[in-house]
């Protein structure tokens, strides 16, 4: 970024890197502000998760944010049996094959490591661990904040510094990205960025060898941490290519530059071949693979064309531009299906992970600018303006900058996640447009005006770090909380698994669950899922099956789906009703995607919503009673939904989550009923939060009185289940008034056996 001109007394003035005898006061006074930025901006973080983080949901665990980041959490507890080896398969997700985990080793490793550190070699007790894991994604934010606070104070001067990592500290995005327990990577990236935002700082201070090898190694190794991370070090590899351009005129294209794009490529390779896919030789986006590698050559190759063009003369010029320009065309042809596909990701989501939940586009999020972006966005036109001004003496610095801002609003604008990368660039921006603005202000009113930005940016970081009743952040923590107590029952209450084949009376078998379940399960529960939240398209046919059987009106057509991936339990919520277009479209191409689509219009006649919401109970327009599931487990929390029947709409209200047996059923046999009548089995149930209901099947009697009643729950009460039976038989009749009783055992329905029902 260069050396900076001569600082000028002014809000707005460029900073230089203090020398001479003020140069230690000025130090000094530098640390001392980035110390307070860095304890700022941990503090907030801390306390944003603190009150999900320490819930004692379960005894001597701590509770993390439940999708990727218990993921992590099962990810390092792995490594740290092997350590320092990182495990790539997990026979517990996506059952019953065994795909690669998607993600690369080095961020595992780094959780291990640090984990391993501070237990002093040791693993120390599981409370230990998860604590030390939960305050990693603080720390290494906070850090990250005051390291961008000390970039922008070697480039600008210290209030536009300050305004810019203040800012920064009190993203609300970055905040619940990175407060405690939230330990998937996205934090993480943002300490990429922002160290390699400094390598390139000292590298274009004084480019040397070195400095130009340690630059492009660290942009290649970042994908050894997070596949995501290659579209910054491409970002970070243009600027660089981009900065020889600009500075041809005082040395040669080739100095430098081409060890940075070396480094890069090397360590890429590197990368790559550490994980299974790169080994395998695959090229694919959502992995991290050759095709990073590839990406970051043929961005080399494509610097290579246009620096031969440029400083190369006659036949020299046209014979390496135009072999580099061929082997590029072959390598994008390669690569473009991937390009393009990784692009739509960052875009709008791929098969399997659409826009949903954090991950929607400005037209969704966008009344909540004010939020996300503070008041301080009316600035940023300004502080676009102030940085052309300044690009016009440095260009390196506008270029750099420039890269990351554009990225960053054009991905932040289409997903929200990808807000907290914008972020650090739009914070800078946003500073230099207030230095640009306050002093062309009345003197009066220069420092009087920011009071309402800066009393609204406290605002809403207040309200969504400390005030999380007003978020809602308090009933969903108790809904956690109660999910992951309802795994932990799961788990003591269901057979163990084992995948050594040792043990025939342990079987492997599933659970079917919504995939932002998966992860808890496994780590909680520990048993197997069918799908999980990893995103990469390798788990299509998994999805697919699971929307299938989602929206399935016909119960043996779901408990076949339910056979090919040997599913004991369901694991059953709302998400699947507020999720219908996105999982529909993962069918899309299928055969049966137009027959899916047509029970999803009927959803509320799913087999998994009759469970849901009405126990197997709903009788609307003759369905069928339930024949193959039994209720074992439910959660306190009552979620009320709006239905609309004949007589119009109504609140239904029903248990949160529910985790139902999949059992073969015993079945009722006898005769002299009256032909043709329906006979009705019932049996009086309380579930573990002390609720009751009636659960019925029935049938009717052929012409000769005869009658087979399927029913799915014993009358005994069962160690494994939460759920009793309140009557030692069934009632059995046409009518209340006139039934048999015909007791049920447990190992009648594990059997599949069947019951006679004794003439009266």
């Amino acid at each position: 970024m260069g050396i900076p001109p001569k600082r000028q007394k002014n809000f707005s003035s460029v900073g230089e890197v203090p020398t001479g005898p003020l140069s230690v006061h000025r130090g000094r006074q530098t640390w001392t502000v980035a110390a307070g930025v860095f304890f700022l901006a941990l503090v907030v973080r801390v306390v944003s998760g603190s009150g999900l983080f320490f819930m004692p949901a379960v005894p001597g665990h701590r509770v993390f944010e439940i999708f990727d980041s218990t993921y992590q959490l099962r990810r390092v507890e792995m490594t740290l049996a092997q350590y320092p080896r990182v495990p790539f398969t997990d026979p517990y997700h996506y059952f019953p094959d065994v795909p690669d985990v998607p993600w690369p080793p080095g961020y595992t490793l780094f959780l291990a490591t640090v984990v391993k550190v501070l237990t002093l070699g040791g693993h120390g007790a599981a409370l230990v661990r998860e604590t030390i894991l939960g305050f990693i994604p603080s720390v290494i934010d906070a850090l990250s904040t005051a390291l961008f606070f000390l970039l922008f104070r070697r480039l600008f001067s210290l209030p536009v510094a300050l305004l810019a990592g203040a800012l920064l500290a009190f993203s609300s995005q970055n905040i619940s990205y990175s407060e405690l327990g939230y330990i998937d990577h996205h934090y993480f990236i943002t300490f990429l960025t922002v160290t390699l935002a400094w390598l390139f700082q000292f590298y274009d201070e004084r480019r040397t060898g070195s400095r130009a090898v340690l630059l492009g190694a660290w942009a290649g190794g970042m994908v050894f941490f997070n596949v995501s991370a290659i579209q910054y070090s491409i970002l970070g590899l243009m600027a660089v290519g981009g900065a020889a351009f600009f500075r041809r005129q005082e040395e040669s294209l080739w100095s430098t530059a081409p060890l940075v794009f070396a480094g890069a490529c090397g360590v890429s390779l590197f990368a790559a071949f550490s994980t299974p896919a790169g080994r395998a030789g695959l090229i694919t986006y959502d992995q991290t693979s050759l095709f990073q590698f590839l990406l970051i050559f043929g961005l080399s190759g494509a610097w290579v064309v246009g620096a031969a063009v440029v400083s190369l003369a006659g036949v020299r010029r046209w014979m390496v531009a135009g072999l580099t320009l061929g082997g590029l065309v072959v390598l994008a042809a390669t690569l473009w299906p991937n390009i393009i596909e990784g692009a739509r990701f960052l875009l709008a989501g791929n098969l399997l992970n659409g826009i949903q939940g954090e991950e929607v586009s400005l037209r969704v999020y966008g009344h909540r600018w004010y939020e996300v972006f503070t008041l301080f966005a009316v600035f940023l036109p300004f502080g676009i303006r102030r940085l052309w001004e300044i690009g016009k003496e440095r260009p390196t610095i506008v270029l750099f900058l420039s890269l990351f801002l554009v990225h960053g609003l054009l991905s932040g604008t289409a997903h929200f996640l990808y807000v907290q990368y914008l972020f650090p660039w739009y914070a800078l921006t946003v500073a230099l447009g207030v230095a640009w603005v306050v002093p062309r202000l009345p003197e009066a009113l220069r420092y009087a005006a920011l009071i309402p930005f800066v009393a609204q940016t406290l605002f809403a970081v207040g309200r969504t770090t400390f005030d999380k009743k007003s978020t809602g952040e308090v009933a969903d923590r108790n809904a956690i909380a109660q999910t992951v107590q309802a795994y932990s029952w799961l788990q003591e209450h269901s057979p163990p698994v084992d995948f050594s084949g040792q043990n025939p009376a342990a079987p492997p078998y599933s659970v079917f669950a919504h995939r932002d379940h998966g992860h808890l399960i496994v780590a909680r529960a520990g048993r197997p899922v069918i799908v999980s939240p990893f995103s990469t398209t390798a788990f299509v046919r998994h999805m697919q099956d699971y929307v299938r059987g989602t929206f399935e009106l016909d119960e043996e057509a779901f408990v076949a789906i339910l056979d090919r991936y040997r599913a004991r339990y369901l694991a059953l919520d709302f998400r699947d009703n507020i999720m219908v277009p996105f999982l529909v479209g993962v069918l899309r191409n299928e055969p049966d995607h137009d027959r899916v689509a047509a029970m999803a219009e009927k959803k509320l006649f799913s087999v998994r919503n009759n469970l849901l919401f009405f126990d197997g109970e709903l009788r609307w327009r003759g369905t069928p009673s339930i024949k193959h599931f039994r209720l074992v487990y439910e959660v306190p929390k009552v979620v009320t939904t709006p239905l609309q029947t004949p007589q119009g709409p109504v609140k239904h209200s029903y248990n949160g989550l529910k985790i139902f047996q999949r059992v073969p059923g015993a079945t009722l046999i006898g005769r002299g009923w009256p032909p043709n009548e329906r006979v009705v089995a019932r049996l009086p149930l309380k579930t573990n939060t002390g609720r009751t209901f009636t659960y019925s099947a029935f049938a009717r009697a052929d012409a000769f009185g005869s009658v087979t009643i399927p029913v799915a729950y014993p009358t005994e009460a069962l160690a494994d289940s939460g759920v009793v039976p309140l009557a030692n038989s069934y009632a059995v009749g046409v009518t209340s008034s006139s039934v048999r009783n015909v007791p049920v055992s447990a190992i009648a329905i594990d059997n599949g056996e069947q019951v006679a029902m004794a003439l009266k």
